[in-house]
């Protein structure tokens, strides 16, 4: 199986190589081939705990990279072969020899693992590339503030665009034992990458967003204890409860009279809710969910804020912004007939619907001929 691990320089490429796949093969007892730079025998023989003789029997080193295309007809079957910088040894657009290229499409047959390393595939021979079957695209983790850790990208051929999987590894000191890296073979590199978590408006916004959580999750520690009931202050004692007066039966059809200035209602800053009205002579009163027949008003100075009278579609109506319509649920509560007591003369004035003459009948009675006569319950009317 040909397996090609593509990515720059320091993105983990090497370090994914040694670890995975030269060890295991090497604790496996394979015959290797390595064409890497920086593998050290004698380390590795330290740190395995063997004899250097024998692992010089178990691995080839291969430094002459001019002569790997005509060494990999020789190899053992059952081995395994890594080549580092792989595009120096097949170069793009270089014809590869007929042999070699032959060796390459028939190596199953003989149990042999190639393992190829480069920065792009593009940079390999295209004879080469279409024999690969996996393909991993490693990628730097720094720029996300995560230099122990790397990326790669699993795919099948490297002209195959789709992902199978994903894979996220962190570097282990251990395995740079094995192996020394481009950078401590006598190339330096210059680290001038900048991380997203060096923006300060990025560590500026996450500041602040960790401080709106904490506000929201923990907002009671910092707007101090609500105080108890004891600690509340009294209520004041000039304000009376509302009195109806006495009820009295009615016992004309004058029209019922609203609240008189000795029996003048509480303001409120809350909203008022009107079950309903009425329209007698001409004069239009209104009753609160408490019962109480009400003029505009007394409505007004009950709320607090004007309180408009105006007729829609012939039915009276009042527009306020603090006057509720309806019931809530509850059983109704039928009106309660106050006293009788003389009508507020500026209540009256102010409605459009006391405009009406006041002699005028309420009540029309049209008789089966279609004509207007007076109501005497007749059964013509």
């Amino acid at each position: 199986m040909i397996t090609l691990l593509e990515g720059t320089p320091g993105s983990g490429k090497s370090y994914y190589a040694v670890a995975e796949y030269l060890l295991p093969w090497l604790r496996a007892g394979r015959r290797l081939y390595v064409a890497v730079d920086g593998f050290y025998l004698d380390r590795l023989a330290l740190f395995e705990g063997r004899p250097l003789p024998e692992l010089q029997k178990q691995i080839t080193l291969w430094a002459e990279r001019t002569a790997i295309p005509s060494l990999l007809l020789s190899i053992e079957p059952g081995s395994a072969v890594c080549l580092d910088e792989a595009q120096t040894i097949f170069r793009a657009k270089e014809k590869v020899p007929g042999e070699i290229l032959r060796w390459l499409e028939t190596h199953r047959h003989y149990g042999v693992d190639l393992l190829l390393m480069a920065q792009d595939y593009r940079q390999l021979t295209s004879g080469v590339t279409r024999l690969v079957e996996s393909t991993i695209k490693f990628r730097r983790m720094e720029r996300f503030g995560m230099r122990r850790r790397f990326q790669g990208f699993v795919r099948g051929n490297p002209e195959e665009t789709e992902v199978i999987r994903t894979l996220i590894g962190r570097y282990d000191p251990k395995i740079y034992a094995y192996y020394s890296s481009y950078a401590t073979g006598g190339i330096t590199e210059e680290r001038r990458m900048k991380t997203i978590m060096s923006s300060p408006l990025l560590l500026i916004g996450l500041f602040g967003l960790v401080g709106a959580l904490g506000f929201i999750g923990w907002g009671t520690w910092f707007s101090g204890t609500k105080p108890s009931a004891a600690q509340l202050p009294a209520p004041p004692n000039s304000v009376q409860p509302l009195s109806l007066g006495t009820v009295e039966p009615l016992v004309s059809s004058d029209a019922p009279t609203p609240l008189s200035a000795t029996t003048a209602p509480t303001v409120t800053s809350e909203r008022l809710r009107i079950e309903g009205g009425i329209v007698m002579n001409g004069k239009a009163y209104w009753v609160d969910a408490q019962g109480r027949i009400l003029t505009a008003a007394q409505i007004a100075a009950l709320v607090g804020a004007p309180v408009t009278e105006q007729i829609v579609n012939g039915v009276p109506s009042l527009v306020s912004d603090r006057i509720l319509w309806g019931g809530e649920g509850n059983p109704p509560v039928m009106p309660q007939l106050l006293a009788r007591q003389p009508l507020d003369e500026v209540a009256a004035e102010s409605s459009p619907l006391f405009n009406e003459h006041a002699e005028k009948p309420d009540v029309k009675c049209i008789g089966v001929d279609n004509q207007e006569r007076a109501c005497d319950g007749s059964s013509r009317d």
